[in-house]
């Protein structure tokens, strides 16, 4: 289930074909149907085999991503998906299978587009006639005829995720997971509707942490028990938390992955010496086979390999730096090949910790600020007045984003609670990114992020997320023997006392502990730029030895002078030395990318 686009234009359908062949992929099942004024093709993913349509009569059904129905993917999933939608409608199919994805399916005259309920997986759609839409931003952007510079949506992308509907390629939007697209091929007609989505919490208000452990638990079985018949699954660990919570649920149901870790030369690729060494050792204590990824990379790259790297993998190549080893692992490098990957990410399980904010009423400015801190007391935009620019755009983007959740967020007086629901919600469009790209190779679950089991994590009460403390019981009631090997987590390595549950450091752990916090308190007082320049120093210092700093050196450089001297970002900026190289290279990614449409198109 790598990818799929739908059009009405057959001119315009053989068009996204041959892109889609030039890139490397595969067809997987093609349909037009000049009567009734549609065209399809979906594409095998790039590493494994599999099927991703299913016809039912002179209906059908296509995805993208991963479908999981009864244990079962491909045929049988979409299968059962159709079964469920025809039957109850599209939330019925929703609640019936676990997944990130995007679905077309055509019931009669009408073809519904849609994704999981999270909006994790992206599905992007121009109403222009002749209508298009896709799971690939370039392919929908290739049948753009009209373009208009977006410099802020390019901006906002780039540093902060998409938060709205809008794309920044003109005309494009991206679904939310409280939206679908309906199709009328009577008429040919595209509109777009709401659908309803309401929040999946605990059934009951417990009097103790372990009351909510309890029920959580059973939901994480539930799904990880979905999983039982997959043939081989790989884990891409860490020495984390998250994976570890990820793993005791494998493990709980006598699952043994593949773990992975993969292994980088700059911070472009973000990735520890600590957390190679403790995904090796949990690999050893559980008899469980160890993978290390060579994900290194030349950067920074020449036009003619990011050419290339766009052309195969369209504005994925923007990830982990576009290193073309990572590329090369994921798309078919390693062997044997996992059938399902899974990630440990959850913006519920996150140790950015909203709700330690001071218990007070928030407005919605409140909101923006925080969700654009990194760069609001920076000296990134040209003037004071790209900043207040640059801010509505974002309150906007945001409140349009709020507009399609579960969650009423008011201009002024929200509770802390509502704020933090709020901000995770958030977290999980702009986070998600990967989601889409994993699955272009094989299927890919980031569990605790599908909606089944984040919705609980976000209604928790407050004093059992401190610590840790709920999210280290789960782990304790599924395999207390996790706890086994140490932790990495937040720059902290630390034990965990298997009775008690507490965190226990060693002499050496306290000392490094005892420095971050420091560090920290003296960046708190720091003014901005001076606080910069000596994270820029101490994070010199802390990098790990495989880390080569002349290379994050080169291009830093390059991919700003490419900005600075773009002319889509004309006048916008003063300095981009306050945004970290990850962004900074998705800013340069993203501009080389448009202009490879451009490019292909005139």
């Amino acid at each position: 289930m790598s990818q799929w686009h739908l059009t009405k234009s057959k001119t315009k359908h053989d068009k996204l074909s041959s892109i889609c062949s030039n890139s490397g992929l595969n067809t997987c099942n093609t349909e037009t149907n000049e009567y009734l004024g549609y065209n399809i093709s979906s594409y095998k993913k790039r590493a494994i085999d599999n099927i991703n349509y299913v016809n039912i009569g002179d209906d059908w059904v296509y995805s993208a991503g991963t479908v999981i129905s009864n244990g079962e993917v491909g045929r049988p999933a979409l299968s059962d998906l159709y079964k469920y939608i025809s039957e109850d409608g599209i939330n019925s199919g929703r609640k019936n299978i676990i997944g990130h994805y995007a679905v077309a399916i055509k019931l009669g005259d009408t073809i519904l587009c849609f994704t999981d309920p999270q909006g994790a997986f992206q599905l992007y759609y121009s109403t222009e006639q002749p209508w298009t839409v896709s799971t690939s931003l370039r392919l929908v952007g290739q049948c753009n005829d009209a373009w208009e510079p977006k410099p802020l949506k390019i901006i906002e992308t780039a540093i902060h995720g998409q938060t709205g509907e809008e794309t920044f390629i003109s005309n494009v939007r991206r679904l939310y997971g409280g939206q679908l697209l309906r199709i009328e091929l009577s008429d040919n007609s595209i509109s777009k509707e709401k659908i309803p989505i309401e929040m999946s919490g605990f059934c009951d208000n417990y009097n103790s942490c372990q009351g909510y452990v309890s029920e959580y638990t059973k939901r994480v079985r539930n799904v990880f028990n979905e999983l039982q018949s997959i043939d081989s699954i790989g884990l891409n660990t860490t020495g984390g938390i998250d994976t570890r919570t990820v793993l005791a649920a494998l493990l709980d149901q006598n699952i043994s992955p593949r773990l992975m870790y993969g292994v980088g030369n700059s911070a472009l690729t973000n990735t520890r010496k600590k957390d190679l060494e403790i995904s090796q050792d949990i690999a050893k204590h559980f008899n469980l086979e160890f993978y290390k990824m060579n994900w290194s990379g030349s950067q920074p790259h020449s036009s003619k390999m990011l050419r290339s790297q766009f052309t195969k993998y369209g504005f994925h190549y923007r990830r982990y730096g576009g290193s073309e080893s990572f590329f090369k692992e994921f798309d078919g490098g390693m062997s044997p090949y996992p059938t399902l990957h899974l990630g440990g990410f959850s913006p519920a399980f996150t140790t950015k910790k909203p709700w330690g904010k001071e218990n007070k009423k928030y407005s919605l400015n409140e909101l923006v600020d925080d969700y654009i801190s990194r760069i609001i007391n920076t000296n990134m935009f040209a003037d004071s007045v790209k900043l207040t620019e640059y801010r509505e755009h974002i309150k906007n983007q945001i409140r349009e984003a709020l507009s399609y959740s579960p969650i009423d967020y008011q201009k002024h007086g929200n509770s802390l609670d509502t704020y933090v629901k709020a901000k995770l919600f958030l977290n999980i469009r702009n986070q998600a990114g990967f989601v889409t790209t994993f699955n272009q190779f094989s299927y890919y679950l980031s569990p605790f992020l599908m909606k089944e089991l984040n919705d609980p994590l976000i209604t928790i009460p407050f004093k059992y997320r401190e610590n840790n403390e709920f999210q280290l019981r789960v782990i304790d009631d599924l395999f207390n023997d996790a706890f086994t090997i140490r932790i990495y987590s937040s720059h902290e390595e630390f034990n965990i006392n298997q009775k008690t549950l507490n965190k226990e450091y060693s002499f050496i752990n306290k000392i490094d502990k005892m420095e971050s916090n420091f560090t920290q308190t003296v960046g708190e007082v720091l003014p901005a730029p001076t606080r910069s320049l000596a994270e820029k120093v101490y994070n010199t210092m802390r990098s790990d030895s495989g880390k080569n700093p002349s290379i994050d050196h080169k291009v830093r450089l390059e991919n700003t002078k490419y900005i600075l001297d773009h002319p889509m970002m004309e006048n916008y900026f003063s300095t981009l030395s306050d945004i970290d190289l990850n962004r900074l290279n998705n800013m340069k990614r993203i501009l080389f990318g448009i202009e490879q449409i451009n490019n292909t198109d005139s």
